[in-house]
């Protein structure tokens, strides 16, 4: 009801070339929150992050395992990086109260780890 106007944009639908018994498929979803959703809609078009999704097939080709959400470019869109369910809380100002449905941020230990490349790299080209 919240976003009536959304579209999944479905491409890239191919077989594992390791697992023949998987399908992958890409999204890259579009929608606008006309509707209501956790309060009033906010009229935001949003555009989501590009996403796989996954079905395994049983040897009946009955679907045995549904991967899905799993956020391939977090710097593309609008939702914080967020995909599914936490991408639309997000996206429209309205994101869960957990860690999980916030914009990824780095730990403070591998933002120092970041630091200390970046100084090894500035001093080989100094040293050439």
């Amino acid at each position: 009801k919240g976003f009536p106007d959304t579209k999944p944009n479905y491409h890239f639908l191919r077989v594992d070339p390791f697992e023949p018994n998987r399908v992958w498929v890409q999204m890259r979803v579009r929608a606008t929150n006309t509707g209501e959703c956790m309060g009033p809609p906010t009229n935001k078009a949003l555009e989501f992050p590009p996403e796989s999704y996954s079905l395994v097939f049983d040897e009946a080709g009955k679907v045995k395992k549904f991967t899905f959400g799993f956020v391939m470019d977090r710097l593309i869109g609008n939702t914080g990086g967020l995909g599914g369910a936490f991408g639309y809380l997000y996206g429209i100002d309205r994101p869960i109260p957990a860690p999980e449905g916030q914009p990824h941020q780095q730990s403070w230990q591998l933002q120092f780890l970041n630091l200390i490349a970046k100084f090894q790299v500035e001093q080989a080209k100094k040293s050439d």
